[in-house]
């Protein structure tokens, strides 16, 4: 032994290769890869020279030995982990004693003398020496063992290597006899005698534990347990347990050994709720900051084992509204920490089985009010259960059925008593039943009949029948109800089944065909049927079972639900019925499905659809009458009550008759009468005509102000203030009556006056301190009464206000639905005749919606259905249009003109060019003309060269007289709304029409309010003489060309400085008027050229004119006009004329 030790000291004397010594550098490499190819190059090349040298240690292996002693010291961030493993192997297969290595460390790992940074290095150096000593099996004997474990608590008086050293000593105990831990090991640890709990630390208690989980079923380590330790993992060890691992946060940030030791062992003896309520609720969340973060550190550690029962215990109160806490703020002091625990769990539920999900959502609910899924946001909780297959989406759904027939645990019952604990199961029935909810609503998931149905089968038959004993029929929705439940769950679960009916009345199937995927009929299944059907035979099975519901039917009740699952039957049994009978099956299932929960209306409106499905069925049995000429079409009566029906079902703004009644409004639209439609437009139209018209004079004369900015009239500006004025006044006072208070802060007027009234001689506000001493106790509590009383009376007027506004938003959303119906009638029926009928109705609800900012929303919708589906649709109704009514429909449009808006005028012009549009465009039959020969046709085509094309059952003189006054409301009223871009719309598009009105337009130059208005007169007589196919202007301007040529010469002649500025309208139509005129034969003669250049160069001779070149410019223009046409008259003929002249 002698040889072989010194044979170990002299390898540093001999000569190594250099890559044997480059593996010692590759050991505390950063790469965990390259430490352990270092390793295992060096132990196989250890082991080769070893073999080459028998018995006697080899050289190499004495340095190898020295160098890895000697790098434990190393502050090499890897160094120890390369140079332990490989000295761990090295010691397995080398014959070099405890005495050796011993001696290695003395030697190399000196303490005393060192610095404090080298000293640090050292005594974890000695700590891993030891433990690959025991690692390799080197530690046999009880002096061996004695030393090594005195070398370890040695190691031990520095704090940060208790917890390293307990588990070395543990190791190594572990690996004792019986013997020699009774005789030496226990008394070496200190785990006998003592003062046990009073001196126990977190290192000792994982020595305890570690050596529990060995020997602790002899009876000696009982016996010991029993004398030093007490009760040792019993309840009532936990508090002085709870102080000792609170002391474990030293470790931070990474956990104690001690912890995965401890919770096993409760785990294992079925502790772990008291444990974690007296340790981690009460004791590590109650602490600090460090503490708290130890706490989550141990909810991390657990989520990989964790049990469905151990969600409510380890997801505790205190722990989770901590957490939460610190999630919910960026400043908080564990956020980071917080939100990293937050992820871990989001990472874990999206791998877990779906029965922990629903747990551990409930307790996270239940502990944070409902603000887990505030915090993290309900499409996170989606896109975790989103993952789930059909297996999963089964085992979820029946883990909340669970929680909702047994919703307080056994751990929870121990923890709860009296109130607490039924409130608690009330909130877990309501929570378990909006998770089946949203579980349904999951459109990510994959949604089959038979789990659909059976959530909808389940909170059917727990909310509205008492499940609390055992019936066969209901075997099926999972049992018995352990907690009946309250009036206010029950009503809580009535709505979240609505909730469930609606989305299954809106859920569509599809299926792969040859021609593609075909898509059934919304709340329909595979075969056909409905879902309500479906729920409404399994209601019928429940009542014919004898289950008791929680509120029994009524003899009213019963004689209802009998005619509505007989007339369901009667549906049910008619095969390929059409869509109107698939309607009526819809409505009377849900209306039976709603019959347990409203039954008073429910009665009520089976009966009626009753009645109106009789005389549907009545009217398609009946054979059609011959019609005569002048019969109209007859009234469908059912189908009023029907829509009357819908829209009192729409009314109730739930989501369930909203799209129940969407959809069965798309399989009845087809045949909705003018009867019907005029329910649906009463309901769109304002409350009040009177609110239409409010504010005739409000903002009017404001484009003319901006135009006339410089005119100086006085009288107008006289006219216009008040409009201005009255317009102010108005808006300021809506707004001071919506709010409590007005812009300035002043209170109401009636409650100022209140108080007043109230003080009496105190309001006077008197500062003579003589005055304040009149008032008695007496007199003071009379003021005190009677300012309560205003007080009171204040808050009541508020409170009616805010009613108030409550049901004109509900009328809006009523509204709302109703405007869905509208669109699906006019994306369906858009070459219906009664989509005029809703022309005028919407365009007044946008007026009236214009005023009020809050219903914007609203207000951009009808526009945008108005617009978009109405008023420019390409294909529009040509065939039984009742002309009578739609010319009505535009005359209401041209008279509401003047009471446009900028916002709204651009709609009704919209409104009125659509309705031209269709009057015109009616397919009219031709009447049966004799036989003409094809001379006569061309003499015919020849003389109809200037007819104006086809106006369909347009009344032309009719609607150019509404026009006509429309035309004087602007000219004559300097205050008219009427907008100019009415006639140029109007000529754009039907020039043709447009020209009749011409006549009156001349006539109005006469009788304008002032410039302004004759300017725009001038604009329009321009627009309309631009307009292309000039071949017909001649017929309607030559009556008209003598007066308009007046017109502008006299303006021309009699204008001052101030009109001066005004005349560019004029002149550029006159000088359209002179080119027009030109151009035809007809129109030459008529015009006096020589008198309008009289005018016109008389003009330009003013000062005024030279110094304007705007002016200059036009008046220039004029007169090359004018010079064109004297070109022309010096050569004898018009260049048209001289072209049909070389013609023929």
């Amino acid at each position: 032994r002698r040889s072989h030790t010194c044979r170990l000291e002299m390898s540093e004397s001999a000569t190594l290769p250099g890559n044997f010594l480059q593996t010692f550098w590759d050991l505390a490499s950063d790469e965990e890869a390259e430490r352990i190819d270092a390793a295992l190059s060096l132990v196989t090349y250890l082991k080769e020279q070893q073999d080459s040298q028998n018995e006697e240690p080899c050289y190499e292996l004495g340095y190898a030995l020295d160098r890895l002693v000697k790098g434990m010291a190393s502050h090499r961030k890897m160094a120890r982990s390369g140079y332990f493993i490989t000295l761990t192997e090295v010691l397995r297969f080398s014959s070099a004693t405890l005495c050796h290595v011993m001696s290695l460390i003395n030697k190399h790992l000196e303490i005393g003398k060192a610095k404090s940074q080298e000293e640090r290095g050292a005594y974890f150096g000695r700590v891993f020496v030891l433990l690959a000593l025991i690692e390799a099996g080197k530690v046999k004997t009880e002096d061996e063992v004695g030393q090594v474990l005195q070398g370890l608590q040695a190691c031990c008086k520095k704090s940060y290597l208790n917890e390293f050293c307990a588990v070395a000593m543990c190791k190594l105990i572990g690996s004792c006899s019986e013997e020699l831990v009774r005789t030496k090991g226990l008394q070496l640890l200190e785990l006998e005698g003592g003062e046990g709990w009073d001196s126990c630390t977190p290192h000792r208690l994982y020595m305890l534990l570690s050596l529990n989980q060995v020997w602790g079923k002899k009876k000696w380590w009982k016996k010991l347990m029993k004398t030093h330790w007490g009760s040792f993992l019993k309840e009532k060890s936990f508090p002085r347990m709870a102080a000792v691992l609170a002391e474990s946060s030293t470790s931070h940030p990474r956990l104690h050994s001690v912890w995965p030791l401890v919770l096993e062992a409760v785990r294992t003896k079925k502790r772990l709720a008291p444990f974690w309520k007296t340790v981690v609720d009460d004791g590590l969340m109650t602490s600090s900051h460090d503490r708290k973060y130890l706490g989550f550190k141990l909810l991390e550690m657990l989520l990989p084992s964790l049990e469905c029962a151990e969600a409510s215990i380890v997801f505790s109160p205190n722990l989770v509204q901590c957490w939460m806490n610190n999630v919910s703020s960026g400043t908080n002091y564990l956020h980071a920490a917080a939100k990293h625990l937050l992820t871990v769990l989001m990472n874990y539920l999206q791998t877990t089985r779906p029965s922990l999900i629903a747990s551990i959502l409930l307790h996270l609910q239940s502990s944070t009010g409902n603000r887990f899924e505030q915090l993290i946001g309900n499409k996170a909780v989606v896109a975790i259960l989103s993952e789930m297959d059909l297996a999963g989406i089964s085992e979820y759904l029946d883990k909340l059925k669970e929680l909702f027939s047994d919703p307080v645990p056994v751990v929870d019952s121990e923890q709860r008593s009296g109130g607490s604990q039924l409130a608690y199961s009330f909130s877990v029935q309501l929570w378990a039943a909006d998770q089946i909810l949203n579980l349904v609503r999951n459109r990510k998931l994959q949604r089959v009949e038979s789990w659909l149905l059976n959530a909808a089968h389940f909170l059917f038959a727990h909310t509205f029948f008492d499940l609390s004993k055992p019936y066969e029929v209901t075997a099926q929705v999972s049992g018995v109800l352990k907690v009946p439940l309250s009036k206010a769950t029950q009503h809580g679960c009535a709505q979240k089944f609505d909730g469930l009916l609606a989305e299954l009345c809106a859920f569509v199937t599809s299926s792969k065909t040859e021609g593609g995927r075909k898509f059934t009929l919304p709340g329909t299944m595979e075969g056909g049927g409905y879902f309500a059907s479906d729920i409404m035979q399994f209601a019928g099975q429940l009542v014919s079972g004898g289950v008791d519901m929680t509120e029994p039917f009524s003899e009213e009740d019963q004689e209802a639900w009998e005619v509505v699952t007989s007339e369901v039957n009667s549906l049910k049994e008619k095969e390929n019925s059409d869509l109107v009978s698939k309607a009526f099956l819809l409505l009377f299932s849900v209306l039976g499905i709603k019959l347990f929960s409203d039954r008073s209306k429910t009665r009520q409106s089976i009966q009626e659809l009753k009645t109106c499905h009789n005389e549907m069925t009545r009217s398609r049995i009946k054979t059609p009458k011959k019609k005569t000429k002048d019969e109209q079409q007859p009234l469908l009566g059912w189908m009023d009550v029907l829509v009357d029906m819908l829209l009192g079902f729409l009314s109730e703004g739930t989501q369930l008759w909203r799209g129940v009644v969407d959809q069965v409004f798309r399989m009845v639209v087809p045949h909705l009468t003018p009867s019907s439609m005029e329910l649906i437009v009463k309901v769109l139209e304002p409350q009040a005509k009177e609110e239409l018209m409010k504010g005739d004079d409000e903002g009017s004369g404001e484009e003319e102000s901006e135009e006339e900015g410089g005119e100086g009239d006085e009288e107008e500006e006289e006219e216009k203030a008040p409009a201005k004025s009255g317009g102010k006044s108005d808006g300021e006072e809506s707004m001071s009556s919506d709010g409590e208070e007005d812009e300035d802060g002043d209170l109401d007027p009636a409650f100022r006056e209140d108080v007043k009234k109230a003080l009496g001689a105190a309001a006077a506000g008197s500062s003579n301190e003589e005055d304040e001493g009149d008032f008695d106790d007496e007199a003071m509590m009379a003021v005190d009464e009677a300012l309560a009383e205003a007080f009171k009376l204040h808050m009541s007027h508020r409170s009616q206000k805010k009613v108030k506004k409550e049901e004109e938003l509900s009328v809006v959303h009523f509204k709302l639905r109703v405007l869905d119906l509208v669109e699906v009638y006019l994306k369906r029926e858009y070459t219906s005749p009664l989509i005029l009928n809703l022309v005028v109705p919407l365009y007044q609800l946008i007026h009236h919606l214009q005023s009020k900012p809050e219903y914007a929303p609203f207000a951009s919708r009808v526009v945008s259905i108005y617009k978009a589906k109405l008023c420019t649709i390409k294909k529009y109704p040509k065939v039984g249009i009742d002309g009578e009514r739609t010319h009505s429909h535009l005359h209401t449009l041209i008279g509401l003109m003047d009471k446009a808006t900028p916002t709204s005028s651009p709609l009704a012009i919209l409104g009125c060019m659509f309705l031209l549009k269709v009057l015109r465009g009616v397919n009219v039959p031709p009447a049966v003309s004799p036989l003409t020969t094809r001379s006569g046709k061309k003499r015919k085509c020849n003389e109809n060269t200037t007819a104006i094309m086809p106006t369909g059952i347009l009344n032309v003189a009719m609607v150019t007289e509404w026009f006509a006054e429309a035309l004087q409301k602007l000219v004559t009223k300097k205050t008219s709304n009427v907008p100019v871009a009415l006639f140029n719309a109007y000529i754009e598009r039907f020039p043709g029409l447009a020209w009749h009105l011409a006549p009156h337009m001349t006539e109005a130059l006469d009788k304008a309010a002032n410039q302004f208005r004759k300017t725009q007169l001038y604009d329009i007589l321009h627009h309309l003489l631009s307009q292309p196919g000039e071949e017909k202007v001649a017929v309607h301007l030559a009556p008209l060309i003598t007066r308009l040529q007046a017109h502008c010469v006299d303006q021309v002649s009699t204008c001052d400085e101030v009109v001066m500025k005004k005349m560019k309208p004029m002149l550029v139509f006159l000088t359209k008027l002179v080119m027009v005129a030109q151009g035809s034969s007809e129109l030459e003669g008529l015009l006096d050229f020589e008198s309008i250049r009289g005018a016109v160069e008389k003009l330009m001779n003013q000062e005024e004119v030279g110094g304007s070149p705007e002016a200059w410019s036009e008046y220039s223009k004029v007169l090359a006009a004018l010079k064109r046409s004297k070109t022309a008259e010096d050569n004898g003929t018009s260049a048209k004329k001289r072209t049909k002249l070389n013609a023929h």
